[in-house]
């Protein structure tokens, strides 16, 4: 989604490209999550065009028992042959998924995903609908610290960037 489905004012943010019929089945974050379980770290979408960053962000997460990283979306099939290849088993995939999945998705996750790596253009100015379902959810995004939804996301405390050329440092 282009930039212009975003009115900012100086005390307030509208996204347009909202989701309803999926809000409408999730609930809103109320509770911290408790202590010994895995922050659920979820990406929903196509995989196959971000496939090479994917496997960087898979790499640096690999079998941290802290996490734990969900990829929904058609090209799955490929992270789940490089996570049995590596015995890595903090990531869990699903192919391409039904719409009315989403809000199951979204109710099981604690952070939603959304970083693509700085070799993969055209989305540091985009605002998706996935971005969108975190402030009405409660929801953190996680997101390129480049893009137009970092300095949204930073602005208003909506989540976290992430640097492609710093990823060691990232899972503390």
């Amino acid at each position: 989604a282009p930039r212009g489905l975003i009115f900012k004012h100086k005390n307030a943010l509208l996204l347009l490209n909202q989701d309803y019929a999926t809000l409408n089945k999730c609930y809103m974050r109320t509770q911290k999550k408790e202590g010994n379980k895995p922050l659920i770290l979820t990406y929903m979408g196509l995989i196959n065009q971000y496939m090479k960053f994917f496997l960087k962000i898979i790499d640096v997460f690999a079998n941290d028992r802290r996490f734990l990283l969900r990829f929904y979306g058609e090209g799955a099939e490929k992270i789940q042959r490089y996570i049995e290849s590596r015995n890595i088993i903090n990531v869990e995939v699903q192919g391409a998924f039904v719409a009315e999945k989403t809000s199951e998705y979204l109710n099981q996750t604690d952070m939603i995903f959304s970083a693509y790596g700085r070799t993969n253009f055209g989305v540091d100015g985009a605002i998706g609908v996935k971005e969108s379902y975190g402030p009405p959810l409660r929801i953190p995004v996680i997101s390129d610290n480049y893009g137009m939804w970092y300095k949204i996301s930073k602005k208003y405390g909506l989540g976290f960037g992430i640097d492609e050329n710093k990823l060691e440092n990232e899972p503390d």
